[in-house]
């Protein structure tokens, strides 16, 4: 409290604004944080929402694919050795699901019995992915990124596995090639603003296709182990994380299929990028305040100064006058509050006043000096008159 009665009245007013001023930076802070909030959860939910669509969207070529080749495997061109009519048979299949880039038959060793597109000379396949894994497990398979033997085309493939019915043994291998330059394609087309990205990743991280604005390239690993392993750890789901380059982004990922997953879709979205017109409009408002603050203390300074210290200081002033002795100094009306005015005022009336009693004061000391000389003169005469006589008498009896 006594720092506080030290500082002038000039700075007490600042700092009066200032406090002013702290709640509503205070409640702007709190919308702040609530809308950068607000708007996270809004990335996530639309991110999760736009790769649950594409993932649905993708699922369908993947149950095309089993239907088709659940066709293919029923099929006796393939079985029968022509291979030209077997071609015809499957370049037909192909036309009517444009998707598939070739439609193979391959025998239990891995030999090419019958494929749409030409086979420019004996191709085993017996080591090709996912091979072996449909023979194992008898089921549909999804081959992870790869490049097709046949097409040179990088591509996903699904293998779909023929049983013989007497002896239950695998008999053949029917696959479908899914063509990634049409995919990739297709996602090109996806209109995204420039902080959102989508990519397909098979269950090693290679991208098998990503729309326009993606930063990597089908083919390529995605450098983001952390990605990666939420992935693996959960189906779906939203993840905040820091890539290697040192952005921060939010991904979003949706598995294509169940059993088996054939491909996880993700999408990136940049926070920096997605938080920006939060960060602008609230950097506008505190922009805002500062200026008002600023123009509000610059008020105060003014008003201060034309309106208080003046007054105020024209009432010191004439203290110290009046202390001085000057009776007559007045502080007139200044133009200042109602109640600097009755300050001034009362001052008046007080100087006024003792300028009254001061006059009088003078006025019956004046007169009172008077009177004792006149008395001192009257008491002088009357002893120079006793004196007188007595001197006269004296005088006569000594003669």
């Amino acid at each position: 409290m006594n720092s506080w009665r030290r500082l002038s009245l000039r700075v007490q007013l600042w700092l009066l604004v200032l406090l002013a001023v702290v709640p509503t930076l205070a409640v702007i802070g709190y919308v702040f944080t609530q809308s950068l909030r607000l708007r996270i959860n809004e990335l996530k939910e639309n991110g999760l929402r736009f790769c649950r669509l594409q993932a649905a969207y993708q699922e369908r070529i993947v149950d095309e694919a089993r239907e088709l080749l659940t066709v293919l495997s029923g099929l006796t061109c393939w079985r029968e050795g022509d291979s030209e009519y077997c071609r015809g048979q499957l370049l037909a299949l192909e036309a009517k699901h444009r998707a598939y880039r070739n439609l193979v038959a391959i025998d239990s060793t891995g030999r090419i019995r019958c494929s749409a597109e030409p086979v420019p000379e004996p191709v085993n396949v017996a080591d090709q992915e996912g091979f072996g894994k449909v023979l194992t497990t008898r089921r549909f398979v999804v081959s992870k990124y790869s490049i097709s033997r046949i097409t040179g085309s990088p591509c996903v493939i699904f293998l779909y596995p023929v049983i013989e019915g007497s002896t239950g043994d695998v008999e053949a291998v029917v696959t479908a090639t899914l063509d990634l330059e049409i995919e990739h394609q297709y996602l090109s087309r996806v209109s995204l603003p420039q902080d959102l990205f989508v990519v397909a990743l098979d269950e090693t991280g290679t991208i098998l296709t990503c729309n326009s604005t993606s930063p990597y390239q089908p083919g390529e690993q995605m450098p983001s182990p952390a990605l990666l392993e939420a992935i693996r750890r959960n189906r779906e789901g939203v993840v905040d994380l820091t890539d290697p380059d040192g952005i921060k982004r939010t991904y979003a990922f949706a598995p294509v299929g169940s059993e088996p997953v054939a491909w996880t879709v993700s999408i990136g979205m940049r926070r920096d990028i997605a938080l920006a017109p939060i960060h602008r409009r609230f950097a506008n408002i505190f922009i805002g305040i500062s200026v008002a603050t600023a123009l509000a203390l610059i008020a105060a300074r003014v008003f201060a100064g034309q309106y208080i210290l003046r007054p105020v200081g024209a009432v010191v002033e004439a203290t110290r006058k009046l202390a001085a002795g000057e009776l007559r100094t007045r502080v007139g009306e200044p133009h200042a509050s109602r109640e600097i005015v009755e300050l001034g005022a009362a001052f008046d009336q007080m100087a006024a006043s003792l300028e009254k009693h001061t006059t009088a004061f003078r006025a019956l000391a004046t007169r009172l000096q008077a009177i004792r000389e006149e008395e001192s003169a009257r008491i002088a005469r009357e002893m120079h008159d006793q004196l007188g006589q007595a001197l006269s008498s004296l005088k006569l009896d000594l003669s």
